[in-house]
């Protein structure tokens, strides 16, 4: 069971700060996970970094059907997940 506390927003408006050593869910968007961390804050560089070098069970895609290819491309390539799952 995953703790409410544990469950972290990650948006242009909220950036919870994810403790790296629990079970956690991040919800995000994909134009915040295709981000160049140039130009960036700190904060959302060391985000992108967090997300990208964790190994997580599932991701789940929402709307994949309206997510332009080279978006979509680019979020699949820095996540690693041992699953992916599309939705639309």
């Amino acid at each position: 069971t995953i703790l409410p506390k544990n469950i972290y927003t990650f948006t242009s408006k909220e950036k919870n700060e994810v403790d790296r050593s629990a079970p956690c869910v991040v919800i995000t968007t994909y134009s915040m996970m295709a981000a160049r961390t140039s130009g960036r804050s700190a904060h959302t560089a060391e985000m992108l970094e967090t997300i990208a070098s964790r190994e997580w069970g599932l991701m789940i895609l929402d709307e994949v059907h309206v997510t332009p290819a080279r978006l979509f491309r680019k979020v699949l390539t820095n996540v690693k997940a041992q699953c992916k799952l599309g939705l639309t």
